[in-house]
């Protein structure tokens, strides 16, 4: 599976997307049909925490539905992340997001982000954020979560 993502812009018209592909393995027993189900979380955090960047000090969180602040910190391309554990049984039918403030006010998504778990939807997620700025340069993230809406389309025809 390969995938993209585009942020809302002005270039684009506020539309931000998610592109995912999904190639099937060759060989003769190829589906004629199949469902497809999106599932996709919008609009604003809910449900939401504060974590103030404090330097030199470990900080650690407990989140809702059981899950904890994994880590914060800057990786080798100096940007700051997020990493957030959970049990995604306990978790239910939402999502965690994070947004990063600056210190100068300013608010930003992430620019990219990770989502690691059992297929199924078992066990433990990791969820890591990714922000465009420095560590130094954040004030704050604001941890929160999303219900998971889903669309569902049966009986698809392969070409």
């Amino acid at each position: 599976m390969f995938g993209s993502h585009e942020d809302a812009s002005e270039r684009n018209g506020q539309l931000g997307w998610e592109v995912k592909t999904l190639s099937l393995a060759p060989g003769k027993n190829q589906p004629a049909h199949l469902t497809l189900r999106l599932a996709y979380t919008l609009g604003p955090l809910e449900r939401t925490q504060t974590m103030t960047v404090i330097p030199k000090q470990s900080q650690g969180m407990t989140l809702e539905g059981g899950g904890q602040l994994n880590g914060v910190g800057q990786n080798i391309d100096g940007r700051a992340f997020v990493s957030l554990a959970s049990d995604a049984a306990k978790l239910g039918a939402r999502r965690f997001g994070v947004m990063a403030v600056a210190k100068d006010g300013s608010r930003l998504l992430p620019s990219r982000k990770g989502h690691s778990g059992y297929a199924d939807g078992s066990g433990v997620v990791v969820d890591e954020f990714d922000y465009d700025l420095p560590l130094a340069a954040v004030d704050k993230f604001i941890i929160g979560t999303r219900p998971i809406r889903t669309n569902e389309w049966k009986n698809v025809v392969l070409p």
